[in-house]
Order: structure tokens, then sequence, then C-alpha cells
């Protein structure tokens, strides 16, 4: 359902209603992913039903955060090619704290993450969120 295979209004169509149908028969929480930018159709995914939406890094956190109005949850965003692959500890560290700032609220990465990705970088996610002062 990525913008380059679906449009916002086949989303709305097609899918909306399937995942609202999904959604009713799961019993429990349920989280969709979509990599691309999906802004142009985070209002309806936000209408589905799903307890969060994992969004990819095309999408600004603050844009997302605006899209979905508090209605779901959004996790992922942390860009795997420029931050967690060929990216330093010091990049992904601010990354992570511009999502917080922006009001993300599961912090990880965009999408699968690339087997070469070093584990520091990886580690800097969980080290930033814990370190308490990024709010500062």
């Amino acid at each position: 359902a990525t913008c380059d295979l679906v449009g916002p209004y086949a989303y709305r169509d097609y899918l909306l209603p399937i995942h609202k149908i999904i959604n009713e028969r799961i019993d429990g929480p349920t989280i969709l992913h979509i990599c691309g930018n999906t802004l142009d159709r985070m209002g309806y995914i936000a209408g589905a039903g799903f307890k969060n939406f994992h969004f990819d890094s095309k999408v600004k956190a603050n844009d997302a955060v605006a899209a979905v109005r508090g209605k779901i949850s959004l996790s992922g965003n942390i860009n795997n090619v420029e931050t967690l692959l060929t990216g330093t500890v010091q990049k992904v560290a601010k990354e992570v704290i511009d999502a917080l700032k922006d009001g993300v609220q599961i912090i990880g990465p965009e999408c699968a993450v690339p087997l070469r990705v070093r584990n520091s970088n990886l580690r800097a996610i969980v080290d930033t969120i814990l370190n308490n002062d990024y709010l500062n």
C-alpha cells in the first residue's frame, strides 16, 4: 500500500474497508506497517482500527503525529540506510531525539534492518532513550 503501488483514494476505497473488518475480527491489538511515504493516507490508517502504525522515515515524524491526531500510536521512523547502516552513533541519537520530541511513541528502525548495520548503531537507539536527557 505504498504510495508507489496504491494511491490514497485506492487505500480509502479498497483497503480501508478490509482493514476495518480484519481489526474487528482480531481479538487483540494490531500493528500495520507500510513502507514509503504514507502521509497522504495516514488519516485513513488512523481510523482503520489498528493500535499502532509503524512508519517509514520518508514521512517526517512531526507530520505523522499531526496526521494521526492521537487516534493511533506511531512507531519506527529511524532511517535504515542513511542513519543505521552508514551513519554514526551521534546521527542515530539525533534522529531518535528528534522523533521523541515530535511525539513518536515507539522508536525503532523504519523497516527490516539491513544485516550489515553495526550493533553500536542499534544500541544507540536504546541508549539514547534510556539517557532520559532527550527532552532537555
